[in-house]
């Protein structure tokens, strides 16, 4: 059973590394050692380990078209998603790390990008390595964006802008 989670009105000084909008008029803040914090009516409500988190550290947050919530972290399992209350980890391929990027395409695939430069997309219940799609070899990936058209725009630490579209990489 799930501790619930705590709310209080004030900011615990906790870093925040990400933000993202709920949708519905709240917004989710990803943090560096505080968990996961969703404000709405003027009131916190904090997400840590014990309530079902994988890590402390927050590096991306996106809410999916279903209103799903996808968390990349800094932890061996670096992607949950939740949905209803409940959480789901999904594992990456080996040798992968730190997810840095989030992103839902046209189709309403989930894109992931690693701080190592992996191009990850979610299937079902796992995550599937696109990065032999992309730039080799793979440079980190600061930011993804899935424009209307069905690609995928994607940011490179100090490499530039990468784009997919229709399986094809230019």
């Amino acid at each position: 059973r799930r501790t619930p989670a705590r709310a209080r009105s004030i900011w615990p000084r906790a870093r925040a590394t990400c933000v993202t909008s709920d949708g519905r008029g709240g917004v989710w803040i990803g943090t560096a050692h505080g968990g996961l914090a969703h404000w709405q009516n003027g009131r916190f409500t904090f997400l840590k380990r014990r309530d079902g988190l994988a890590a402390e550290i927050v590096h991306a947050l996106l809410v999916d078209h279903r209103g799903d919530l996808w968390i990349g972290w800094e932890a061996t399992n670096c992607l949950q998603r939740l949905s209803a209350g409940k959480f789901s980890t999904f594992s990456q391929p080996l040798g992968s790390r730190t997810i840095r990027a989030l992103a839902e395409d046209a189709a309403g695939q989930i894109w992931a990008g690693t701080f190592d430069g992996y191009l990850l997309r979610v299937e079902g219940m796992r995550l599937v390595n696109e990065t032999a799609r992309t730039v080799s070899p793979p440079m980190p990936i600061r930011c993804l964006y899935a424009p209307p058209d069905g690609g995928l725009w994607i940011g490179y630490a100090g490499g530039g802008l990468g784009w997919l579209h229709d399986g094809k990489f230019g």
